[in-house]
């Protein structure tokens, strides 16, 4: 199992971003440099996902994995993988929730991102975002 990973552990930022431009409303957006979204992940034997922390929310975000973006797009992807390994998180959130700037899609967004360089990147970006929508479904009330 020691060659499947590129390391144990992974540190990865994602971006809040704009998607309401203009006349482009939900067509045209863009990433900004901050503030944005930080998640450590590490390879642990345990499987599963584990929520260890969550910084930044104010106690708003739920640390059951199947209410947190970035667990169930997680999710989606390790029962894709069926991994014999589990992962632990921690999300730094550093956006303000609810402001329209991303925040959940930043979380499901740095979570596959992140399993991913760990596991040597076996999934393309297009690939990454059918399971960072899984978790921005239950964000947006399942229409994303």
């Amino acid at each position: 199992m020691r060659n499947l990973f590129k390391a144990k552990k992974v540190k990865v930022f994602s971006p809040a971003s704009v998607s309401n431009v203009g006349a482009g409303f939900d067509i045209f957006g863009f990433a900004l440099h901050q503030p944005g979204d930080e998640l450590v992940m590490r390879i642990v034997d345990k499987p599963g996902i584990h929520i260890l922390k969550i910084t930044g929310d104010e106690h708003h975000l739920p640390k059951d994995v199947g209410k947190n973006t970035a667990s169930v797009s997680l999710r989606a992807m390790m029962n894709t993988l069926e991994p014999k390994f589990g992962v632990e998180i921690e999300l730094h959130k550093k956006m303000p929730l609810g402001s329209g700037l991303g925040s959940s899609a930043a979380s499901a967004v740095a979570s596959v991102f992140a399993l991913n360089a760990l596991l040597k990147k076996p999934f393309s970006k297009n690939g990454l975002l059918l399971f960072a929508l899984e978790g921005e479904k239950i964000a947006s009330g399942n229409i994303a």
